[in-house]
């Protein structure tokens, strides 16, 4: 809080005069500045109570909401916020406000205290109704085209609830998080739509944030291919072996070191499989290849982030997701 100072005081000063001690010698203005303080008639305040002072009331104004401070004495309070434009407040003294929302967007409000202990401000950000702004759509290039018959996933980068659209294919999971794996319709020639709106206390928005583009015939059988976040041509039945749980195990996840996976014979063929680390970009970060059903990567040395593990034996890929931490 501006303008404020919350220390312990001194409640007791020694003035030693005798006995030889090491003291400290003022000057005779220095002294009569002393005097005259002593001799103003003191002015007491306890100021603890104001030093956790926060601005009670809802993150998120739908319609009206009201905040407040404690009642103090000696405490009087002015109150503002950053932009009138976005919510009506009413009267703007004493120890509360209430504010009424007139359009979605987000505003500051501003307690301006004034105390025996000193003046100082307080804020609290609020979201006013809907969320506002833009969120990027991240994994897949704009104006992309995708392959008709096959998979890619997009992702917000943020964390919070969302409301995906898709029109020219449909959702396979992750419907209200930052990240959706989506299912491209068989309808070469025809275009395709993704959009994402916030989901907050007050509700859902528009769209704030869309991608799209064509839907085109690919060669390679069943569908095609598209260029998804990974970077890599995939087919859609290859895609969809990331959702059995059977065919690899990677561990840790999250990791700060190593990690184990475990391969399957049952759905790959290990005596020619490679196994890639990749960045969101597609780009290689480590490259192994194996014989073995257990494989241990080294990641010590490789930065914090989101990176996925695709596994290919010349046929088939298998894709994870994992999480390295610093």
């Amino acid at each position: 809080m501006d303008g404020l100072i919350c220390t312990i005081p001194y409640n007791k000063i020694y003035f030693l005069s005798s006995n030889n001690e090491e003291h400290i010698a003022i000057e005779q203005r220095n002294g009569n500045w002393v005097a005259a303080e002593i001799n103003l008639s003191p002015v007491t305040a306890d100021c603890s109570a104001l030093c956790n002072l926060q601005i009670s009331g809802n993150d998120y104004l739908c319609n009206s909401e009201s905040y407040s401070l404690p009642a103090i004495a000696g405490v009087t309070i002015d109150w503002t916020v950053s932009n009138y434009g976005i919510v009506t407040p009413t009267s703007g003294t004493g120890n509360s406000i209430t504010l009424t929302l007139v359009a979605n967007g987000t505003v500051t409000l501003y307690a301006n205290v004034a105390s025996p202990c000193g003046n100082f401000i307080l804020r609290k950000q609020i979201t006013v109704g809907l969320e506002t702004g833009n969120i990027p759509i991240l994994g897949l290039a704009a104006n992309a085209n995708v392959c008709a018959s096959t998979m890619f996933n997009v992702y917000t980068g943020v964390w919070g609830s969302y409301n995906w659209t898709v029109n020219g294919g449909h959702i396979i999971s992750g419907q209200g998080t930052p990240e959706i794996y989506v299912q491209v319709n068989n309808t070469p020639n025809y275009g395709y739509y993704v959009g994402v709106a916030k989901i907050n206390q007050c509700g859902l928005s528009g769209d704030l944030g869309a991608i799209g583009g064509s839907i085109v015939f690919c060669e390679g059988g069943g569908g095609g291919n598209i260029t998804s976040i990974r970077g890599k041509q995939d087919s859609l039945n290859t895609i969809m072996s990331e959702y059995n749980n059977n065919v690899i195990a990677v561990f840790p996840n999250p990791t700060q070191n190593n990690i184990t996976i475990t391969l399957s014979a049952d759905s790959i063929d290990i005596p020619h499989t490679v196994i890639l680390v990749k960045d969101v970009y597609g780009r290689i970060v480590k490259k192994v290849t194996t014989g073995s059903y257990y494989n241990t990567i080294s990641l010590t040395n490789v930065a914090s982030g989101i990176y996925f593990i695709d596994i290919y034996d010349g046929k088939k890929r298998v894709m994870k997701k994992i999480v390295k931490l610093k």
